[in-house]
């Protein structure tokens, strides 16, 4: 499948998918902020789905059944640290692109081997063990440059 102009196309792990649908869980805040700062032909594609409280679940494209029911969610109402939350559902296109990794992604798959690097440092260290061994000149010179400041 060739991806073709106006297809919604994510990079997830160095790897393309294209999108057939998308269900957003947000506050009305956040819904508002979209619609004011999203193009009006992206505006058009998004439609509320339902509302609860200060919440809303907006839809995109084709979305099947969930698995996980957003209207049965016990929020509280949205305070100062969760009024940017936003929950994201993705629906995959039954066809996906054939594509070949560019040289990044084939650096990435042979280095690291995990579609993301953990934010932790103990569990980065551990997973990506043979990934530290191999980049040691690289991570003792950046160690050394970040000491130095």
């Amino acid at each position: 499948m060739a991806v073709s102009e106006g297809d919604f196309v994510c990079a997830v792990s160095l790897n393309l998918y294209v999108i057939a649908g998308i269900r957003l869980l947000v506050t009305k805040e956040i819904a508002k902020r979209l619609e004011a700062k999203f193009p009006q032909y992206l505006r058009r594609k998004y439609r509320l789905e339902h509302s609860l409280g200060d919440w809303q679940i907006l839809q995109k494209g084709s979305c099947g059944e969930t698995n996980f029911d957003l209207k049965k969610i016990k929020i509280e109402q949205p305070k100062s640290e969760t009024s940017r939350f936003i929950a994201a559902e993705w629906f995959l296109s039954e066809k996906q692109p054939d594509f070949e990794p560019g040289t990044f992604g084939k650096i990435w798959e042979k280095l690291i081997r995990l579609p993301v690097v953990p934010y932790n440092m103990d569990a980065r260290k551990r997973d990506l063990a043979d990934a530290f061994i191999q980049l040691m000149h690289y991570v003792d010179k950046h160690r050394k440059s970040k000491d130095s400041k």
